[in-house]
């Protein structure tokens, strides 16, 4: 009997062996075409098949606006202010404060 020939039939692997596909090789555009995660990385993440503009990040964006990442921040320093006395459910301050807070700044 041959190597690749089975002498079972049927999928006879358990469930918790299988192999899950890692995330991020492949992504879906909404008109439901698949597109390699290389090739949208050399499209600047636009789907060659139906010209989807995929969501990026701003990692991705500076990639795609600068070259070899070489760029210098300038004025890190810059803090919001609120020179119209903005409120709603609260103060304009207020919120700076609980974004600062979430992001660690």
């Amino acid at each position: 009997m041959a190597w690749f020939k089975r002498t079972r039939k049927g999928i006879q692997t358990n469930t918790k062996d299988k192999k899950d596909t890692p995330d991020g090789l492949w992504h879906k555009t909404p008109s439901g075409k698949i597109v390699d995660n290389d090739e949208l990385v050399k499209n600047n993440f636009v789907s060659p098949e139906d010209n989807f503009h995929m969501r990026i990040g701003s990692s991705e964006y500076f990639k795609i606006l600068f070259d070899d990442d070489k760029y210098e921040n300038l004025f890190d320093n810059l803090v919001a202010s609120d020179p119209l006395k903005f409120t709603d459910t609260k103060t304009y301050p207020q919120r700076i404060k609980e974004a600062q807070k979430k992001n660690g700044s």
